[in-house]
């Protein structure tokens, strides 16, 4: 029998407290993307779904009623609650992903952001916005090897911010909110998050290890044997260690050999090498030699001895408790930091991450929110999914078994099946009331025009020496444009500090 008593609770639970406004067409909304979001080109044609029993204007209407409403650190401790089984370790990952909007003129905050162009030649930028999700590493062996995660936290990257460090924020504002402070929380993560700016939020957690890879071009310094006892500034860095060059390589601290087998079959040897207590040269405000890690090096061959990568892996990990971690676990964790490689690419071709087309940046930010939300629906019902395979794919051996259950099912499998699943149990939502046509808008009303938003570049061309976001083409902006630019601004500085407008006024006043 299957037990879908988590998904159950977990959309009563959403259904009664976290949707306030229109909360039998948002479950609508979210069965839809769940069962039927692979079938669809768009979102509007969404609204042929027989879970989503509305006209297409609903669409709209549940996003932008929801978007004001929303409470997205209530929605995080729901879904830790419902997803999250009780262990002393808490692992997250943290990426960025690209939603390109290059023709959307009148959407506000477009700026350029990274996305992987396979053109020869062609630079690996988009324009648009950029989302940074944290999402939690499940326990169970079965999950791990069907790349499934748990979204906690999306958020989008405005111009003024740099994606690395919302990322690493947002796992902070993950312990506070999720009551972690006495857990041992791992975050694992790309060279980006490696910078000073990520490594600063470390300082005041004591249980937080961070794993990040290391450029191979990087140097990092040995720890002094001996303090010069010269008079003046003691000497804080030993022997340099070039990555790239193992000429300056010092013996390893420890050293392991592992076998890893890829999902198609083959079997690399690694080894993995780990030295203690590096460091890396700092500045004024981020002094290195106080924060030292520990740097561990993976090379694979295959069973004929030749090197299957060109260049070693080189993972640093950061944080006070990262002796605790074994060499085999930090290789181990850091492998699974590419399941949400898989999450992105699955979420934009299933689910629609990237399809919602709008000119208002609050409803783009919630329709990533309610995705995310039908993702987490799928990966509670991922267990004892019954098997749906296409007529060619019915050869294959995970689709052979008489039956067709298994333990647990792929995202792909699990949303192919969750329409019986959605029909087995049920919805708590309403089916909609027929209040009579609307009157629409009246003869001669006029609707103002929305004002266009140029692009926004995050560092300043050459021939200017000012840091302001420049445009795409000298755009010479109105006074209501550069206001609302600068309330923008104004707003986001207000946010980051944690004031309310109203303290800010009031402070303001004092000084006039």
């Amino acid at each position: 029998m299957v037990d879908l008593s988590k998904l159950t609770e977990f959309r009563a639970a959403m259904y009664e407290s976290h949707f306030p406004i229109r909360r039998d067409a948002h479950l609508n909304l979210i069965d839809a993307i769940s069962a039927n979001g692979h079938c669809c080109r768009s979102v509007t044609e969404l609204s042929t779904s027989t879970h989503f029993p509305r006209q297409y204007p609903s669409i709209t209407d549940v996003v932008a009623s929801g978007s004001q409403h929303t409470n997205k650190s209530a929605m995080s401790k729901l879904v830790y609650k419902q997803t999250h089984e009780e262990t002393e370790r808490v692992a997250f990952v943290i990426d960025c992903t690209p939603q390109a909007r290059p023709t959307a003129k009148c959407l506000k905050d477009k700026h350029v952001v990274y996305k992987p162009n396979p053109a020869p030649g062609n630079k690996p930028i988009c324009v648009g916005h950029e989302y940074s999700i944290v999402a939690a590493l499940p326990n169970s062996k079965g999950s791990a090897n069907k790349h499934w995660l748990v979204p906690l936290s999306t958020e989008r990257v405005s111009s003024h911010q740099k994606g690395n460090q919302v990322g690493m924020a947002q796992v902070a504002t993950l312990v506070e909110d999720l009551s972690l402070h006495n857990k041992f929380v791992i975050s694992i993560a790309d060279s980006k998050y490696g910078t000073q700016g990520c490594l600063e939020h470390l300082s005041g957690h004591d249980n937080w290890v961070h794993l990040h890879r290391l450029n191979s071009t990087r140097n990092i310094y040995a720890p002094v044997t001996r303090l010069s006892e010269t008079v003046g500034n003691k000497k804080r860095y030993g022997d340099v260690m070039k990555l790239n060059n193992s000429d300056t390589h010092r013996a390893p601290d420890e050293v392991s050999t592992e076998q890893h087998t890829t999902a198609s079959g083959r079997v690399y040897e690694l080894t993995i090498k780990r030295w203690f207590n590096y460091m890396v040269r700092g500045s004024q405000q981020y002094k290195g030699y106080e924060h030292p890690f520990d740097v561990i090096q993976v090379t694979a061959v295959d069973k004929d001895g030749r090197a299957i990568y060109k260049n070693p892996l080189w993972i640093a990990v950061q944080g006070k408790r990262r002796a605790e971690l074994t060499t085999k676990e930090i290789f181990v964790y850091y492998h699974r930091r590419y399941d949400i490689e898989h999450y992105f690419r699955f979420g934009k071709d299933k689910l629609l991450f990237a399809s919602f087309q709008t000119p208002t940046a609050e409803h783009e930010e919630y329709w990533w929110h309610l995705t995310s939300l039908a993702y987490v629906q799928l990966y509670l019902a991922r267990e004892q999914i019954t098997l749906l395979p296409k007529p060619w794919e019915r050869y294959l051996d995970n689709y052979k078994s008489k039956n067709k259950v298994v333990s647990v099912a792929t995202p792909s499998q699990t949303q192919r099946a969750f329409s019986s699943i959605l029909n087995k149990i049920g919805t708590p939502a309403k089916l909609p009331v027929k209040r009579g046509n609307p009157l629409g808008r009246k003869k001669g009303e006029f609707q103002e025009k929305r004002t266009l938003h140029p692009v926004y570049y995050k560092s300043a061309k050459k021939n200017e020496t000012n840091n302001s976001p420049q445009s795409d083409k000298p755009v010479k902006l109105s006074d209501s444009v550069e206001i609302d630019e600068l309330l923008n601004l104004v707003d986001f500085s207000l946010q980051k500090m944690k004031i309310s407008t109203d303290d800010f006024f009031q402070k303001l006043k004092k000084q006039a």
